[in-house]
């Protein structure tokens, strides 16, 4: 987005651009900036309730793969087995 926003103000510099569409870019700026502090917010504050839940110990996560799923043998080789 910095890099739209510098394009529009070189746009203007050089007399090909206005100014109603260079603050349109500033505003959209603005927007995406504070929905990202608010989720940065957000999540500093899920992970501290997720520190709370844990009785005050933080989590790490090393490993964020989940395991191959085993597929179920069919239901007539089940049966035999029980």
């Amino acid at each position: 987005m910095q890099s739209l926003l510098l394009t529009y103000q070189t746009r203007l510099d050089k007399g090909v651009g206005n100014l109603i569409d260079l603050n349109k870019v500033k505003l959209q700026h603005l927007k995406i900036k504070d929905l990202y502090q608010k989720n940065e917010i957000e999540l500093s504050q899920l992970n501290s309730n997720l520190i709370q839940l844990n009785g005050g110990i933080s989590l790490f996560f090393n490993d964020t793969l989940f395991p191959a799923i085993i597929d179920m043998p069919p239901l007539d080789v089940i049966q035999k087995e029980v």
